[in-house]
């Protein structure tokens, strides 16, 4: 009895400890279903086992619409869903976690997707499923290259201020120093980088001084205001210099570096004097504010403001300040003065005559006159900021005009990505814009198979080589267009028979001349070329026959014969003349004498092969040119012709028989001899039968 009372106690506990695991699987699922992240897990067929609700961020599919489904059967793009399937496959046969990430096409661009797998294990240690936790990063990728974009711009504007500025590390190293700072030090950048604070410290004691101080700045976070000590320069010279220091900090907030602001005060008196003189003749604006007021400005910061350089003596400083950017500028210039900013920041003025002009301005602190004071730089960007509006207007309008020629065109960024693929370009290749911006699939609109286009080529900087490699010498340089190339190529995957397209292919560059992208007009020319073909065609061809003319066939026989002294193969050149022809004219009439030479070219057809050239070379006479005639011989070239005649005249019965008088001349690879010669010796050979004719009674009154 006491048994059953215990294994019923029992029962109970485990049935409370189980109600307590579902509890907390249920609380885990809610916490899977509430995640922002999209998690999905995967079984060895690559199929969805759960998706939970974030998917729907992505996708117009719910979570249930994906269970049993691989991403193939969901229609995704073939790129994405093979290289998911290839990231599961890994973690299957790894047993270890994988991270990659993934690219898909979005309305506004191409979307990245950053995702981290995760094996789950069963009681015999195989892999069992696979967790898939993924995140869109695209926002973050853009802040990250916008950020690094603008750091660069703020370096620029460090490396060009007057005040020597300079970064050293923990250990007291430089690790960053802007020009003014190496010229101050009079030492080249090479031996600067990585020099300790004991090298150029005039003594022990000056050094100890600044170690003393950088500790102070790392334990309190503060920023040294001024330090002041003598240093040795590069030069040999003793020189006394004023630091302002702060302390820098890494992403996690942890100390990294001191950075710092550096100022010569050797003869403070000469200095002050020398600065004025400095200032004035300074392209930027710099000015000393003490007590709320202007105490020294130069020519520049005073004409930012519209006023004389007495004007604003005494004036305080708020007064010129747009009123709504006042609070701002001071907040910034607190900042930057105890070392929490150092990077200039922008604000508006209102200038005497009520125009408002935006100006960059860093602060630093100073003694002037032994006083603390405040050192101004600044510069006015108004031009700069109205031709910042301007550019993105001229984007804007650039844009516009791209889209509304008529000139199928497209643009590529310096990642081969599509930025613009106007209408005409969706009119010439049948491929809406929508399908191409932001991918880099133009080489779809051309091949079958993925190859450059001319404006890859432009992006990536191969030109020459490249591009002989690949349109096999059919490009060349424009003649239009600096750096630009061109050229006509046929296209065979292009609509329904191929087109041929006039190419130019252009760069794109920024100001600094590097290049950014590319631009690719492209003009269908295929009916031009086929009107070409079919004038070139006329040129060398008989009217009357179809057969090729003299023209035609003495430059196709000069090929050939080039071709016969390669492949060491004996060729045959053939002259007939019709006979009696001035008879059937006379008789007849010139209609039916051009019958007949119509006839004697179908018989000529009939008698050679396809591949050999036959013309009409003048009047009544013909030439042939039997290529690859090793098995051949005059004898079986007059029996041939001879019984197609005769077959002609006996299926004809006109009052006239048609006979011609033909002369062969063979031409050896061996002892190769010129075209004229050749035709020459057939002419003789010809006239000597014609002759024979005569004699026999063979011809009748020619």
């Amino acid at each position: 009895m006491d048994d059953g009372r215990q294994t019923k106690k029992q029962l109970l506990a485990e049935l409370a400890d189980l109600r307590c695991q579902v509890a907390e699987l249920e609380k885990f699922r809610d916490l899977v279903e509430a995640s922002s992240d999209i998690i999905m897990r995967f079984d060895r067929e690559y199929r969805y086992l759960y998706v939970n609700r974030a998917v729907t961020f992505l996708s117009n599919l719910k979570p249930g619409e994906f269970v049993g489904k691989t991403p193939a059967d969901l229609g995704l793009p073939e790129d994405f869903a093979r290289q998911r399937e290839q990231a599961i496959r890994t973690v299957f046969e790894t047993k270890a976690p994988f991270g990659t990430e993934f690219t898909l096409p979005g309305r506004q661009g191409v979307i990245v997707i950053n995702a981290r797998l995760f094996p789950e294990f069963d009681g015999d240690g195989n892999v069992r499923t696979v967790v898939c936790v993924s995140r869109d990063i695209t926002r973050l990728n853009r802040m990250e290259a916008g950020l690094r974009a603008s750091e660069e711009r703020y370096r620029t504007i460090i490396e060009n201020i007057e005040d020597g500025y300079h970064e050293v590390d923990l250990a007291g190293r430089f690790t960053f120093f802007n020009r003014s700072f190496q010229r101050m030090m009079k030492y080249s950048a090479e031996e600067l980088m990585g020099m300790h604070y004991h090298h150029y410290a005039a003594d022990e004691g000056i050094a100890g001084k600044i170690r003393e101080a950088y500790n102070r700045v790392y334990k309190t976070g503060q920023a040294i205001e001024r330090l002041e000590f003598d240093y040795i320069r590069g030069d040999g010279v003793r020189r006394t210099v004023e630091v302002s220091a702060s302390l820098i900090r890494n992403d996690r907030g942890q100390p990294a570096g001191f950075r710092g602001i550096v100022r010569d005060n050797t003869d403070r008196k000469q200095v002050e004097t020398l600065y004025r003189t400095l200032a004035n003749t300074s392209r930027a604006g710099v000015y000393i504010v003490q007590d709320g007021k202007f105490r020294f400005i130069n020519y520049n910061a005073a004409k930012y403001a519209g006023y004389s350089e007495e004007e604003m003596i005494g004036m305080d400083v708020v007064s010129i300040i747009f009123s709504e950017d006042r609070k701002t500028v001071a907040k910034n210039a607190t900042k930057m003065l105890s070392g929490e900013l150092t990077v200039p920041y922008e604000f508006r003025i209102l200038t005497k005559d009520g125009q408002i002009r935006w100006i960059m301005e860093t602060v630093t602190s100073i003694v002037y006159q032994g006083r603390n004071a405040v050192l101004g730089n600044s510069m006015d960007i108004t031009e700069l900021k109205e031709a910042r509006r301007k550019l993105e207007d001229s984007e804007q309008n650039l844009s516009q005009i791209i889209e509304g020629t008529s000139v199928p065109t497209f643009v590529l960024d310096k990642n081969h990505r599509i930025i613009h693929w106007n209408r005409a370009c969706e009119t010439l290749t049948g491929i809406p814009g929508r399908q191409m911006i932001g991918t880099n699939m133009q080489w779809s609109a051309f091949y079958r198979n993925k190859r450059s286009t001319m404006a890859d080529f432009i992006v990536d900087g191969e030109l020459e080589e490249s591009f002989a490699a690949h349109y096999e010498g059919r490009q060349r340089k424009s003649a239009l267009i600096e750096e630009g190339y061109e050229g006509e190529i046929f296209f065979p995957d292009l609509g329904l028979k191929g087109k041929w397209l006039f190419i130019t292919a252009a760069p794109l560059k920024n100001l600094q001349g590097q290049i950014v992208g590319a631009i690719e007009t492209l003009q269908d020319t295929t009916e031009r070329k086929q009107m070409e073909e079919e004038i070139h065609l006329l040129s060398v061809t008989d009217h009357l026959t179809g057969l090729y003319n003299r023209r035609g066939f003495i430059t196709l026989a000069e090929q050939q014969l080039k071709v016969s002294v390669r492949t060491r193969k004996r060729m045959l050149l053939c002259f007939a003349d019709l006979d009696s022809m001035k008879r059937i004219n006379d008789s007849w009439g010139h209609d039916e004498g051009d019958r007949v030479l119509v006839d004697a070219a179908v018989i000529l057809k009939e008698t050679f092969r396809d591949s050999d050239i036959l013309a009409r070379i003048g009047g009544d006479e013909f030439a042939v040119l039997s290529i690859d005639a090793t098995d051949l011989t005059p004898e079986m070239l007059n029996f041939r012709l001879q019984d197609h005649l005769n077959q002609f005249n006996a299926r004809e019965k006109r009052p006239y028989g048609l006979s011609l008088s033909i002369g062969v001349a063979s031409y050896d690879p061996e002892y190769p001899i010129a075209l004229e010669d050749l035709m020459c010796r057939a002419d003789t050979q010809m006239y000597a039968c014609k002759y024979l004719k005569k004699g026999t009674g063979g011809e009748k009154g020619h």
